[in-house]
């Protein structure tokens, strides 16, 4: 049985999630704009996708956070960058909100009667405004945590406290000897 990873290990793996999940949530706006008679429908659709990834942008920022604490002792143009990347992780988690909150009330809106479609425009320009401003945010992020691992050989600690590789590595006892 493979032991659960510790927490500051589980960075490579919850990292990935919310960028995807923010980039795709922009999808269901833009078929709100094309099928108007469920566009309440789809920008509550967004807010969902909105939400999950500013929840894993919390969780992403948490769990590097501890890698970054485990790693060690680092070169100082190593540590620069990582520190950098750590900033640019943290706007973006606090952009991811702001965007989310403008969806919120663009999907209070579309789900409202029609007294309320002159604030839509509006909400819709600031929210794709706030929607490409942290997507951009979050590809340099992204790119810079690359440069991390591909260029300054900097990764997540894979090892447990007894230094077993943890989930990576079979149980004790687990192998199999085909022969």
């Amino acid at each position: 049985m493979q032991s659960i990873p510790a927490f500051e290990a589980l960075h490579p793996l919850v990292v990935h999630f919310p960028i995807a999940v923010f980039l795709i949530a922009i999808t269901p706006l833009a078929f709100a704009l094309i099928f108007r008679k469920r566009a309440g429908t789809w920008a509550w659709a967004s807010v969902l996708l909105l939400m999950i990834a500013t929840a894993g942008a919390f969780a992403a920022v948490s769990t590097g956070e501890a890698a970054e604490d485990a790693i060690g002792t680092i070169s100082t143009v190593a540590e620069a960058a990582l520190h950098d990347h750590e900033e640019s992780a943290e706007l973006v988690r606090n952009l991811m909100p702001i965007t989310l909150a403008f969806g919120v009330v663009l999907a209070l809106l579309a789900s409202r009667e029609k007294r309320h479609a002159k604030f839509i425009v509006p909400v819709a320009v600031a929210l794709l405004a706030s929607w490409s401003f942290t997507a951009v945010r979050l590809a340099d992020t992204s790119h810079q945590g690359g440069l991390l691992v591909h260029v300054h050989g900097i990764h997540a600690p894979m090892a447990d406290a007894a230094g077993s590789p943890g989930w990576l590595a079979p149980a004790p006892g687990s192998e199999r000897d085909d022969d």
